[in-house]
């Protein structure tokens, strides 16, 4: 991991609030409190279901909403995650869709997200080389056994919604 001096910290996260159209208010104490890492990353899984990701330095929210099937939303969350990499914040959104699925009565679901990684990793047709994501693959098997679930990769366009859920999670955190 490759750390960076405060003031280039400061600019990527501006660089973060602008992109994502924060308040970029957050972006000093953010950058200073986290000391932080050159990893500024966005990600996004949806489900349809549709969850998201966003991760910026290490505070990540999850954005997820089931659909009725007509487009409307019969379940949604913007929940806090705390400080998580870009793919652990995937995988706990998952897990979180996947049990609301559950709780519903769901038996078959498409989750479609926009995060090549976990949509690979959790349909099994990409390997899972860490130890901790893969524990958190299996914890997302375990609650969607039973379930007929698919996933489905889709385009970041098309992932507006849950992203919107994701960014409402840490602007409310912050605040």
């Amino acid at each position: 991991m490759t750390w960076v001096n405060v003031p280039a910290a400061i600019a990527m996260v501006l660089m973060l609030c602008l992109y994502t159209r924060r308040s970029v208010e957050i972006a000093i104490p953010l950058a200073i409190s986290l000391a932080m890492p050159a990893l500024l990353v966005l990600a996004a899984v949806r489900a349809l279901s549709y969850v998201d990701w966003l991760s910026a330095a290490l505070l990540a929210g999850a954005g997820a909403w089931l659909d009725g099937g007509d487009g409307s939303a019969v379940w949604e969350t913007a929940s806090y995650l705390g400080r998580k990499t870009n793919n652990e914040a995937e995988y706990n959104a998952a897990i979180l869709l996947l049990k609301a699925a559950r709780e519903r009565g769901v038996t078959r679901l498409t989750v479609r997200g926009d995060s090549k990684l976990v949509v690979s990793q959790l349909s099994k047709q990409w390997k899972i080389n860490l130890p901790h994501l893969r524990e958190l693959a299996q914890e997302a098997w375990r609650v969607a056994d039973g379930m007929s679930v698919t996933y489905e990769w889709i385009p970041r366009e098309r992932n507006k919604r849950a992203d919107k859920l994701s960014n409402e999670a840490i602007d409310n955190a912050v605040k």
